[in-house]
């Protein structure tokens, strides 16, 4: 008499939805059992039944933040079968900090990574001050700019914050522009800020004029007035995505972005002016 076999998906899981671009991806395995020892072949399926894998460990395809089930099926090839089924649970990535000096990376002479204790990761990127005119807007064919990778969640909406600091505390080395490969304006959806256009995020660190400046501090693109919130971006396919940050004054340092969809969303993550804050980066490129 043959006996069914039996099978183990393994525990459920919960997974961040960034981690499904980690080297070593993210995967399900499966331990099957025959009570007459016979070989066993593996089925895994998804929750509309399509097949994605023929071996008991099988590497899960990319799925937005949700809950997911995945069936496995063990069959001994001579009749006997055994199902189960594995909740996989892919997480929202609703807080992205980013260290620019530990992870920029720099076309044309223009930025450069400097040492400094006060930085997050212990260094910056900075563009020296050369005394060159602002900028009025991005280029799109920008000879000198660095860009920094981080993974977007397509199901939320991030505020952006950046930490500069200004050479001898001016005005005039106080800002930059920032663009951003697959974002959109989160209240209309239309494409925005996007690299090879014009559209780029204005980022000055006075608030306001006269507000002032010193040492390190949060800001956004709300210029004009104090704690005035700047825009929300989106990012309708999410995945892997850049930050390209150009000159728009020369002699600005920069060295934390961050992408809140909650704890950040309408508060600075800390100071406007000589500040101190340096928060655990959530992503680095492998």
């Amino acid at each position: 008499m043959n006996h069914p076999p039996t099978v183990d998906p393994g525990p459920d899981e919960t997974i961040p939805y960034q981690n499904q671009w980690d080297e070593e991806g993210t995967f399900v395995q499966a331990t099957g059992s025959d009570p007459d020892a016979h070989a066993l072949r593996y089925q895994w399926a998804d929750e509309s039944g399509h097949v994605f894998s023929n071996f008991n460990q099988a590497g899960l395809p990319i799925r937005d933040p949700g809950v997911y089930k995945y069936t496995v099926t063990v069959t001994d090839g001579r009749g006997g079968s055994g199902s189960a089924t594995k909740t996989v649970t892919i997480a929202p990535t609703k807080e992205i900090v980013l260290h620019a000096g530990a992870i920029g990376e720099s076309t044309g002479p223009a930025w450069v990574s400097v040492a400094d204790t006060s930085a997050a990761s212990g260094t910056r990127m900075y563009n020296p001050d050369r005394g060159a005119p602002k900028i009025t807007a991005p280029l799109a064919n920008p000879a000198n700019y660095f860009t920094a990778q981080f993974v977007a969640d397509p199901t939320v909406t991030y505020k952006l914050w950046v930490r500069l600091k200004a050479d001898r505390n001016a005005s005039g080395n106080d800002s930059l522009w920032m663009q951003f490969t697959g974002a959109v304006d989160a209240p209309t959806g239309a494409p925005a800020y996007r690299p090879g256009t014009t559209s780029g995020l204005a980022i000055n660190l006075e608030e306001c004029s006269g507000c002032g400046e010193s040492g390190w501090g949060w800001e956004d693109d709300g210029w004009g007035a104090v704690n005035r919130n700047g825009t929300t971006l989106r990012f309708e396919r999410g995945g892997p995505q850049q930050i390209w940050i150009q000159q728009r004054e020369d002699g600005v340092s920069i060295d934390q972005i961050v992408l809140s969809a909650e704890k950040y969303l309408t508060t600075r993550p800390g100071a406007a002016k000589n500040d101190q804050t340096i928060l655990p980066y959530t992503f680095f490129p492998n």
